[in-house]
């Protein structure tokens, strides 16, 4: 499944093309139903009502330009139609390379529900226009039992005192006193990184294990962190590892896909290793394409093409399929983007079902800018992943809204997350399917977990097995597809804390070495003010603005030298200022002051605190090759004192 876990997107909104709403006025405004609103008993929830309030069921149409897809004949869909009485059309564009969304927008036929990447600015403008009924307003209505956070509605609410939508993966402050992953990363094979690490300490370094022994500038020439340092193992990989074959398909660097109209978002997660700002010394939001730090990342990036690094096959990949192909034939060295996106190809290199077939591991992997900066990698807290909305052209708001209530509440949460709950005896033998609405469509057979005494969730035996094999059976299920309202503060309060398979344990200790260099970016979010006169033309114009810089980026990228990515950089920027740059960052930072004040922040960029200390490694890697005990003596992989530990299951 091909999914991203919360888009905490680069401060620099001109790096990414944010496509501008094509119709403009109130687009007919919403209207709430007349039917009588929800009266529930205690422990009543609004979804028991349905049968009562719509008798014979709803089908409704879902869009998503987040989500890829989900199985409309799973189990769990169908446990959600027992539970709410809704069907659901599902439907998306994503990866297609068409703005299905914006296409929907101008013609006004928006489906009944709408989910939208959590940093879209279209959310805030189809809100303010009428595009949206309010959430809270059908939640006082026909679903008194959602349960929304105090946190989503300080983030979320608008100006008009409404919540237009509800976010997935969003991490509320009852996270505040543990540090989050970060929400992109960069992974390196293995293999060709510890036969580097082996030569350079043995046959460069004679054993040294200091920059001060070897010397700075031997050091500095093989030191994998640095972008000269990870150019020089690039080139050491290829010409000293890789055997003829693997010369042919060789990627030494693959970024997330280049989609028609935007800037790859592995280019905004490579520009948090290179620590571009979005803050002056002064505390003024700036736009972090016209820093040093960012003329770097071009620097960086025109250089591996130009040698060779980057290829046209990793460039032209046209969606994520392409480069997760890339990552489960083991053809990339390292990685830049959004790895959760890619969990079964990551599962495909490490534990192929072919015979013969060697096992490849990804591993996380930390650069700096070429002035070794403290990369700023950003925390998966804040904005969330996307955000689930009921437009204007639902017909019955009062059901949907139960829908939503649902799939929001503990119950929906354990249900997308886990699937169908039974009741278990002491030696974990499933007895019964939990809830009887569900009891009457799915029989013992059917049941994938069970919830011990102290709340903790187990899955069965058959559905590991199912899952290990990833069978039939496992994606009849349809688990981790109805995440669109996912609340990770209450799955990780259940999850499993001891005891995962060998897959889900990989995937989920992917990132955590690289938490020690995360932060926060909530700051620099929806800085704009929707109810400003000018909110239109500001968010027209800065659409412009992305689209402008995301037809430049690969022109950055494939330039002849340095200094022609100057050129090509020095009349984009031009170009840029004839076109409104000075007025949507002036807005952008009149709405970043009054953030900063109203949070009571100081220091909206970590690097400007003068408190600020550089991350220190607790403990850095080890590891075996050929018979002899290594150290990541660059501090390459981060701090592996993060890794959780698991009993594995299978």
């Amino acid at each position: 499944m091909k999914k991203r876990i919360v888009a905490t997107m680069l401060a620099a909104t001109t790096l990414l093309s944010l496509v501008g709403m094509t119709a403009c006025g109130g687009g007919g405004g919403y209207k709430y139903p007349d039917k009588p609103n929800t009266v529930l008993a205690e422990g009543e929830n609004s979804w028991d009502k349905w049968k009562d309030e719509c008798p014979e069921g709803l089908t409704i149409d879902w869009y998503s330009d987040a989500f890829l897809s989900v199985n409309e004949k799973s189990k769990i869909t169908k446990a959600i139609k027992a539970k709410t009485g809704i069907t659901v059309n599902f439907d998306t564009a994503l990866s297609s390379g068409t703005d299905k969304l914006s296409l929907m927008i101008g013609g006004d036929t928006l489906p009944d529900v709408i989910t939208l990447d959590g940093q879209d600015e279209r959310f805030w403008q189809l809100g303010n226009q009428g595009y949206l009924f309010p959430i809270n307003g059908l939640q006082e209505r026909w679903a008194p039992s959602l349960d929304i956070p105090l946190d989503v509605q300080n983030v979320y609410t608008m100006k008009d005192g409404n919540l237009y939508g509800l976010p997935s993966y969003f991490r509320t402050s009852e996270d505040s006193d543990t540090k989050l992953e970060t929400n992109g990363g960069m992974m390196i094979r293995e293999d060709w990184y510890q036969a580097y690490m082996a030569h350079v300490t043995d046959n460069v370094f004679g054993g040294k294990t200091t920059r001060e022994a070897v010397g700075a500038e031997l050091w500095d020439q093989w030191d994998i962190t640095t972008p000269d340092g990870l150019i020089h193992a690039m080139k050491w990989v290829r010409d000293n590892v890789l055997t003829a074959a693997q010369k042919k398909t060789y990627n030494a660097f693959v970024l997330d896909p280049f989609f028609p109209g935007s800037v790859s978002q592995g280019v905004a997660w490579l520009c948090q290793y290179f620590a571009v700002r979005f803050e002056d010394d002064e505390g003024n939001y700036i736009d972090s394409a016209r820093t040093e730090q960012y003329k770097q990342v071009l620097k960086f990036l025109n250089q591996l093409y130009r040698e060779g690094l980057l290829t046209e096959n990793a460039l032209n990949a046209a969606d994520y399929g392409d480069v997760g192909q890339m990552i489960a034939n083991g053809q990339i060295f390292v990685y830049c983007g959004s790895p959760q996106v890619y969990p079964g190809y990551w599962n495909s290199a490490k534990f192929p079902q072919e015979e013969g077939v060697d096992p490849v591991t990804y591993e996380s992997f930390v650069m700096t800018n070429y002035d070794r900066e403290t990369p700023q990698l950003g925390d998966i807290a804040g904005m969330g992943y996307s955000l689930t909305c009921i437009t204007k052209n639902c017909k019955r708001p009062d059901i949907v809204i139960k829908l939503l209530d649902y799939l929001y509440s503990d119950e929906g949460n354990r249900l997308a997350w886990y699937g169908i709950e039974g009741v278990a005896d002491a030696s974990g033998n499933i007895t019964a399917v939990k809830d009887p609405d569900l009891a009457e469509i799915f029989t013992v057979s059917d049941v994938t977990y069970y919830c011990t005494a102290d709340g903790q969730v187990h899955y069965t035996e058959k559905y590991l097995a199912d899952k290990g094999a990833a069978n039939e059976d496992y994606f009849a299920v349809g688990a981790q597809e109805w995440t669109m309202l996912n609340r990770p503060n209450y799955l990780d309060s259940i999850n499993l804390t001891t005891e995962m398979t060998a897959k889900d344990a990989y995937i989920a200790n992917m990132k955590m070495p690289l938490t020690p260099y995360s932060t926060s970016y909530f700051v620099t979010s929806n800085l704009f003010d929707v109810l400003s006169p000018d909110y239109t033309e500001i968010v027209k114009t800065n659409s412009k603005l992305g689209s402008l810089w995301a037809s430049a980026t690969m022109q950055f990228i494939k330039a002849k030298s340095y200094d022609e990515v100057l050129t090509i950089y020095n009349n984009a920027c031009k170009q840029a200022d004839n076109n409104g740059h000075v007025m949507v960052y002036e807005k952008y930072n009149e709405g970043y002051q009054a953030k900063k004040k109203a949070n009571n922040i100081q220091y909206g960029w970590a690097l400007n605190d003068p408190n600020w200390k550089p991350v220190e490694i607790k403990e850095r890697e080890t590891f075996e090759y050929k018979g002899k005990t290594y150290t990541d003596i660059f501090g390459a992989r981060g701090d592996v004192s993060y890794y959780r530990d698991y009993t594995i299951l299978d």
